[in-house]
């Protein structure tokens, strides 16, 4: 999902449809479930689902980034199971994206 005048990279392309794809499965989830929190889906599911966004962020995400800080914080005080994480881990995902396509991680990564 590049957008023209970006300041992407080849490596930003792949971190990009990496990030997105996640978003994909996340968006998935909200329409599946009849809570927006997707706490009602099963709990292999929200696992899972909670995995992804995590993994993908924390690839995405360069070492010493609030946007890291963020997902380990949230996953070493929740784990992988509790739900109500999931809109949090979405959350940094789309910062993430921004930042990227802005080009304001070009510093630091």
């Amino acid at each position: 999902m590049a957008e023209e005048g970006s300041n992407e990279t080849s490596v930003d392309r792949r971190i990009l449809q990496q990030i997105d794809a996640a978003l994909v499965k996340w968006e998935a989830a909200r329409k599946k479930a009849h809570y927006d929190d997707c706490s009602d889906l099963p709990d292999h599911e929200v696992t899972e689902l909670i995995t992804v966004l995590a993994a993908t962020a924390r690839r995405a995400a360069p070492l010493g980034s609030v946007h890291r800080t963020a997902v380990d914080g949230i996953v070493e005080k929740h784990g992988v199971t509790v739900a109500l994480t999931i809109a949090d881990l979405a959350g940094i995902l789309l910062a993430l994206r921004s930042d990227y396509l802005a080009g304001y991680l070009d510093d630091i990564q």
